[in-house]
């Protein structure tokens, strides 16, 4: 049978250029080297979210999706979030949605996904490595031995809220079922100095990209290694007067670690004028997700079907 073209329809040609025009995420922004960068967007007071293209001066090789929280504004908040978290079999399980799904169900401003899971049991997953929520330390962070060298001991890196509401990034442990007073170490190789701080909620992942405004990722010495370019989820911030200011939660499509540590230390400088003090990597991969709210809901940066125990979130309002 002969193939009848179709009558010509002005919403041929009218859907395409909604989708360019910026009406939804098009699927040629990916692929476009040097695209002009798109205007940041204000979510609300104190978090915008911005959008970095395929090819732009501060990320040539990956397009990238940020949260960016003025942390002197009040009322805005960040939190390691859990929920229904529970042991079993000595594993510390927990309710799982996508990123999209936590920030509907907290009524949260958005968020990026946490730290690494394992196992599925009745559709709740593990959490790997030290959680804490509420104030205490729900999933401790231990001192591993490695494998191969047990005389090596390793720390991984973690991302928490402290007591005073402020994000801070250290290879720290602590105790399961205690407060969370955590124990944080100046190395994560075999580690001797030690120092304390108090934790609201906080996430172990890694590897560590930036350490007091010094690059050096630190995936060998926490058995992180990933050399190809993937999907990142990370998390960074700069200092001002002794205290954060600006924290940056983001993801990239296709970066290695130090890809990730070079955009934070351009994009802090171009932005803000400022140095990237503190920077980490979360679980990326399939599980690299971000999302934020809109109008009429919540929109993904990164569409995504992957749900997670662990996330952070930004709050406007009280949890």
């Amino acid at each position: 049978m002969k193939f009848k073209s179709p009558a010509f329809s002005p919403f041929i040609i009218l859907v395409p250029l909604l989708w360019i025009c910026g009406c939804g995420h098009s699927p040629f922004r990916t692929h476009i080297r040097g695209a002009a960068r798109p205007p940041a967007r204000l979510i609300t007071a104190g978090v915008t979210y911005r959008e970095i293209p395929f090819g732009d001066a501060v990320s040539p090789n990956s397009e990238a999706h940020l949260l960016e929280v003025d942390l002197r504004t009040p009322g805005v908040k960040v939190r390691v979030a859990s929920d229904r978290t529970g042991l079993s079999g000595g594993r510390l399980y927990g309710d799982c949605y996508t990123v999209r799904d936590w920030c509907r169900r907290q009524g949260a401003v958005g968020g990026i996904n946490g730290g690494f899971f394992g196992a599925t049991e009745n559709e709740r997953k593990e959490v790997i490595g030290l959680l804490a929520s509420g104030g205490e330390v729900l999933a401790s962070g231990r001192l591993n031995r490695s494998p191969e060298h047990p005389d090596r001991k390793i720390v991984r890196c973690v991302f928490g809220i402290t007591a005073e509401g402020m994000p801070h990034i250290g290879w720290s442990v602590g105790l399961r079922g205690r407060g969370a007073l955590l124990t944080d170490y100046g190395t994560p190789l075999n580690p001797t100095t030690q120092s304390f701080w108090t934790a609201s909620s906080a996430v172990a992942c890694g590897p560590r990209l930036i350490k007091k405004g010094i690059a050096g990722v630190t995936d060998r010495e926490e058995r992180l290694v990933s050399p190809p370019a993937l999907r990142r989820t990370f998390v960074a911030y700069d200092m001002e007067n002794g205290k954060p200011r600006h924290l940056i939660m983001g993801i990239g499509l296709s970066m290695t670690f130090k890809d990730v540590a070079v955009f934070l230390q351009q994009h802090f400088k171009t932005t803000y004028g400022s140095a990237c003090a503190e920077a980490m990597c979360l679980d990326g991969g399939s599980s690299t997700q971000l999302a934020y709210r809109v109008p009429i809901g919540y929109t993904d940066a990164l569409p995504t079907s992957v749900t997670v125990p662990t996330a952070i979130l930004i709050e406007d309002k009280p949890h």
